[in-house]
């Protein structure tokens, strides 16, 4: 049995139901590294902000936050 071959599989399985479950999620879903920084953002964040989604990636998510509000 190969291991390494049969780990490729379940990850790309796993990528797969990642990105239904994401694609089609009414929520706003945002992946950020421990910096702030924007990793991924779901498509809905086209839909509710009305901005493309993705656009945000690589930006600090502090970036959409009004200074006030920021801790």
């Amino acid at each position: 049995m190969d291991i390494t071959s049969q780990s490729k599989e379940e990850t790309i399985k796993e990528t797969e139901r990642f990105k239904a479950i994401t694609n089609n999620s009414f929520d706003i879903l945002t992946i950020t590294a421990k910096d702030g920084t924007i990793l991924f953002e779901s498509l809905a964040t086209e839909r509710v902000l009305g901005y493309k989604a993705g656009k945000g990636v690589g930006k600090n998510i502090l970036e959409f936050v009004h200074p006030d509000d920021r801790v």
